[in-house]
């Protein structure tokens, strides 16, 4: 390699660090000096991106978004680096450092360059057929972001996802990018049965690697699905005083008193076990729910449970005598 190429990607590899840990202070500053520095090392740039492993240290998405102001200049690399991150896309599908590259795309839905914007559309129109359903997901929703109401090829593309295709997200998304562009439609609405699945997934619907919310040990805790786990520890207590009613038993009679505090457990956590699929995944769910509505550490929280299961034990084995004798 010349020793001008050299010096040119040092140059780069310099100031791609700096973009990784760049603050709102001087993040516009440290992205017109990439920018500046892209411009003069077009030939190397092409080949520095490549190099960047797409995991959770890589900030291609900031490289996008620092290049994106300048279309023009860069417009087949960003044609070419769309391409080749679809073709990443459908050799690692659950890799979601991807979409998130992909992501910054939404970047140049505004720009002037009608070449470039009609190549990505292009692409993102093909992608959206593919088999992964990952890469359908991005570019559905890549789609709407370069979308309007005059749009009649895109609109007719995401009416048909949302209709026909077999995945729940792609469907959600579709519905999503086509209530943007006309809200009052009602063809545009998602299904009842879609609807709750989206209640379930708990802020993870928009995930593009979603076909695995449920094995993701990422908890994003929604604040309705919060309200949904009390309401589900509420209603064991609330089944407990009912069966003392409903039978007209004496208070000191604890059978039904284990019956309530069993399934303020039992409750929440089938629930969760509904949503995430193993009972380890179910545990941290309830857990992290629990630590957001009582605003502890989660820490903390996991001595608590563990404390409240000791407690259910002990009244259940009481109950348990209560009932043999």
């Amino acid at each position: 390699m010349l020793e001008s190429d050299t010096s040119h990607k040092q140059e780069l590899e310099d100031t791609y660090k700096e973009i990784c840990s760049a603050t709102d202070k001087n993040r516009a500053e440290i992205y017109q000096r990439f920018s500046d520095i892209s411009r003069k090392n077009y030939n190397n740039l092409g080949r520095f991106l490549k190099s960047i492993k797409l995991n959770n240290d890589a900030c291609i998405f900031e490289i996008y978004e620092a290049l994106s102001e300048e279309c023009d200049v860069f417009a087949e690399l960003f044609d070419s680096e769309l391409e080749r991150l679809l073709i990443l896309a459908q050799n690692e599908p659950n890799n979601r450092y991807i979409y998130t590259a992909i992501d910054a795309y939404s970047f140049i839905s505004d720009s002037n360059n009608k070449y470039l914007v009609n190549q990505i559309l292009q692409k993102f129109k093909s992608s959206s057929n593919s088999q992964h359903a990952q890469i359908r997901r991005i570019s559905v929703w890549m789609l709407g972001e370069f979308s309007d109401e005059t749009d009649n090829d895109i609109i007719n593309i995401l009416s048909n996802k949302l209709s026909y295709d077999p995945d729940w997200q792609v469907r959600f998304m579709a519905s999503e990018c086509l209530k943007d562009i006309d809200s009052n439609n009602l063809k545009y609405k998602l299904s009842m049965k879609d609807k709750f699945r989206v209640f379930l997934s708990g802020g993870n619907a928009y995930d593009y690697t979603g076909s695995s919310w449920n094995e993701s040990t990422d908890i994003n805790v929604n604040p309705v699905l919060n309200l949904f786990y009390y309401f589900l520890v509420f209603s064991g207590l609330l089944i407990g005083v009912i069966l003392y009613l409903l039978f007209d038993l004496p208070g000191k009679m604890v059978w039904p008193a284990a019956v309530g505090f069993t399934l303020t457990l039992l409750l929440p956590y089938t629930f969760a076990l509904i949503r995430r699929r193993t009972f380890k995944l179910a545990w941290k769910e309830v857990i992290c729910y629990s630590a957001a509505f009582d605003n502890n550490p989660e820490r903390m929280q996991k001595k608590i449970f563990v404390i409240w299961i000791s407690l259910i034990i002990l009244v259940d084995l009481i109950a348990a005598y209560e009932l043999l004798l």
